[in-house]
């Protein structure tokens, strides 16, 4: 059988319906009105809003720049020019499905503070095969975080791990493996790795513990307010960062 030769999707050009919806973060280079058009009449259909870095100006302007776009999302508006007049732009507007998804930053462990860093942009070197102690101690918080000794901001973290469990470094940029930590207590117990693989660290990295299951909240403070100003802004999704069960979907809902 021949091969059917897939022609790229052009702006201009002739569009089909599509089937699968296509979600894009929208940040400072595709945030203008004719960037947005472009992606709109592409085939872009969920404007996902990161409120991890997102300020209130940028998605306001976001928002308002996505329900100025017109798009071609029905068969009978694929041929309609943009500059209808009357009723028959509002028909090619109604057609014009487009939505909004707010992502929450969702509730965080990080590390402290690296030590002397006054300007907040120093950063430390981990070697792949040292070891490496995590500290959750407010002591350790107040000294800072070595290339040896790093605070971690959850007390139990030592309570949801077991050796040989992976902890991801500032989105996984550095892999620690678990070998021993002190469970007998009940908070700020240490917790023992070797580093997998060499990378620079920053003050406040993030750090993600796969398949461990913790206590953390179901939204953070940070996400209730921005679920609250979100919905004033007429949000068709909420993305919740780090759900941990079903009970934490229904504390988002009910709220």
């Amino acid at each position: 059988a021949g091969v059917t030769e897939t022609k790229p999707l052009s702006v201009e050009g002739q569009w089909n319906p599509q089937l699968t919806k296509i979600v894009a973060t929208i940040g400072p280079t595709s945030e203008q009105l004719p960037v947005m058009s472009d992606l709109v009449k592409a085939g872009f259909r969920i404007m996902r809003l990161n409120f991890s870095h997102a300020t209130t100006e940028e998605v306001e302007l976001r928002v308002s720049n996505l329900k100025k776009c017109i798009g071609r999302h029905g068969a009978s508006s694929m041929d309609m020019p943009e500059d209808l007049p009357g009723s028959a732009s509002q028909m090619a507007n109604d057609l014009n499905v487009r939505a909004v998804l707010l992502d929450t930053r969702g509730p965080e462990i990080r590390m402290g503070k690296l030590r002397d860093d006054f300007s907040g942009h120093e950063t430390i070197t981990l070697q792949a095969g040292n070891t490496i102690t995590l500290r959750t101690s407010e002591d350790w918080a107040d000294a800072g975080s070595t290339e040896t000794d790093l605070f971690i901001d959850y007390p139990k973290l030592h309570k949801v791990l077991v050796p040989g469990s992976k902890v991801l470094l500032d989105d996984g940029a550095i892999i620690l493996t678990v070998t021993s930590l002190e469970d007998s207590k009940e908070l700020y117990g240490n917790v023992t790795c070797t580093v997998d693989n060499a990378g620079d660290l920053r003050s406040r990295a993030g750090v993600n513990l796969p398949g461990a299951e913790t206590d953390l909240p179901a939204m953070s403070a940070k996400d209730k307010v921005d679920i609250k100003y979100g919905i004033t802004k007429d949000v068709d999704y909420v993305a919740a960062s780090f759900v941990q069960s079903a009970d934490h979907v229904r504390e988002i809902k009910q709220y």
